[in-house]
């Protein structure tokens, strides 16, 4: 699985489903800091986030807000690490919203002024696609992902 489509190459793609990614924290967080009502509130607070020279996708730079000047304190390549840090009351972070609605221990904060879509792909490389394994590897998951496709949406 993939956060875009590949551009070149001999794989073959298929979109399965769009997520949101929403800004998050842990109430000890957020009862400990100034409160945040608007974007430009969010200056000064601390984020966890990627670091900068580890991402392999465009699509994981949540970190860039023109209107905002946006801090990272506390850096990780590992999502698990920065939901981990996040529910300890770390920092805000930008949190793939199927993650974070299964953990009682965060808050949505500014939901309707920090929201990002993406997608996830499938990719199988053309040489492999004929083969049983693969189309039935590929098909569990395609049918696991559409059964849950209102945790991914969130509709």
């Amino acid at each position: 699985m993939t956060l875009s489509a590949p551009r070149e190459g001999r794989l073959i793609s298929r979109k399965l489903t769009d997520y949101g990614l929403s800004l998050y924290a842990a109430p000890a967080y957020l009862d400990t800091r100034p409160p945040i009502c608007t974007r430009a509130d969010m200056a000064g607070h601390r984020f966890i986030g990627y670091i900068g020279d580890l991402l392999y996708a465009p699509e994981l730079d949540y970190m860039q807000a023109p209107d905002v000047d946006i801090h990272v304190t506390l850096q990780s390549s590992n999502l698990i690490a920065q939901l981990q840090a996040t529910l300890a009351g770390a920092g805000l972070c930008v949190l793939p919203d199927f993650i974070a609605a299964r953990r009682s221990g965060l808050r949505r904060v500014l939901p309707e002024a920090v929201h990002l879509d993406r997608s996830l792909w499938l990719v199988t490389h053309a040489d492999l696609k004929p083969l049983a394994r693969i189309r039935a590897v590929t098909a569990m998951i395609v049918e696991a992902v559409k059964a849950d496709r209102a945790m991914f949406t969130g509709t």
